[in-house]
């Protein structure tokens, strides 16, 4: 995925006078690469499901934000190391290295509104959010889709979980859900894609745009990620013949 968002994101923000097989050829390599970072972070929630441990979380966490940073710098055309970012519920941190050193603030508003829906039924949990680098929210009844009741439920990149867990099993369902927070990060990538027309439609005075430019980052890659689930949901039988299921079940219980 790192590799195909790399390769044609860089292609559709080719400069001019660059050539198409140079630049989708970049891509795809610096894509890759972001790619085995966040395969790599998935690897750290396992740790953390087994562990408990903040340090697994938080490392996950980063390495993540790291992977997806490269796989987004490359679909942008950009280099590797030109742009970092680090999100925190619907918060998204960004670091610039190019020139001269800079901080950026930014909304995610799908991530908002997801967060706001589930604040709405549930109570923030200050001590797991910290814990994991994710928001968290505790309910005391929770459902989906496939099941009447679960025990834990991901929207775009926030968690709720049913109250009164045990420490085990807790953290066995907040790692499966990250992994779902970080299947919304995958999908960060093909944002880039949209460079050229956002920069064609926003590209004005309007005080509404411009506000909107420099305070929101508009995260398309939660309509892509909702879309793909419910995809997958056609002709489902059991509850992981889903292939975002397989992934989060995958790696919170049984990576070897």
């Amino acid at each position: 995925m790192g590799g195909f968002f790399g390769g044609f994101g860089a292609v559709i923000n080719k400069k001019p006078n660059e050539k198409i097989g140079k630049v989708f050829v970049k891509g795809l390599w610096q894509g890759s690469f972001g790619g085995l970072l966040t395969y790599k972070s998935k690897q750290f929630i396992y740790d953390f499901s087994n562990s408990g441990d903040f340090k697994d979380a938080w490392a996950s966490k980063i390495l993540n934000s790291i992977g997806n940073s490269v796989v987004h710098n490359a679909a942008s055309n950009t280099n590797f190391w030109e742009k970092w970012y680090l999100n925190f519920g619907f918060n998204r941190f960004e670091f610039s290295l190019k020139d001269k050193f800079k901080i950026q603030y930014k909304i995610m508003p799908l991530s908002l509104l997801a967060t706001a829906v589930s604040a709405t039924n549930g109570t923030f949990d200050f001590k797991n959010s910290i814990k994991t680098g994710h928001f968290i929210f505790k309910r005391n009844k929770i459902s989906n889709d496939f099941e009447i009741s679960a025990i834990g439920i991901a929207s775009l990149n926030n968690i709720s979980l049913l109250n009164n867990l045990s420490q085990k099993i807790e953290r066995k369902v907040i790692a499966h859900e990250v992994i779902h927070v970080y299947q919304y990060n995958d999908f960060s990538n093909i944002n880039p894609f949209f460079n050229k027309p956002k920069k064609l439609f926003l590209n004005n005075d309007n005080k509404v745009v411009q506000f909107y430019r420099k305070w929101f980052y508009s995260d398309f890659n939660g309509l892509l990620q909702t879309a793909l689930y419910e995809l997958e949901n056609q002709n489902r039988v059991g509850y992981y013949d889903n292939y975002f299921e397989k992934e989060a079940d995958y790696y919170s219980h049984k990576f070897k």
